[in-house]
């Protein structure tokens, strides 16, 4: 049985998964906070294994995604959401009593 081998994470990627900007990333790629590998002057790879230890050593580094309520009243992350052309933040207690009734 041959053990299955995940893709390496861009820029992108990471910065998705900590909710954060993907210059931000670069920075800590290039300061030594993220070990990733440089593959050309802007682009860098990170192993998804190595992503999740950091992600559980680092919890203060992911950024909680605001959630979102749909037209059909469904909660869901703001990049997830398959109608996000319809969202409405949900932000503060006084909206969030408002758009449940």
């Amino acid at each position: 049985m041959k053990a299955t081998r995940q893709l390496p994470l861009t820029v992108h990627n990471v910065a998705l998964r900590l909710n954060r900007p993907e210059r931000t990333v670069r920075h800590w790629a290039k300061t030594g906070k993220l070990r990733g590998f440089k593959i050309d002057k802007k682009s860098w790879l990170f192993t998804p294994e190595y992503m999740e230890v950091w992600q559980a050593l680092h919890p203060e580094a992911t950024k909680p995604r605001p959630s979102v309520v749909c037209k059909g009243d469904t909660t869901h992350q703001l990049e997830a959401s398959p109608c996000w052309q319809y969202v409405e933040f949900t932000n503060s207690p006084t909206q969030q009593q408002e758009s449940t009734k």
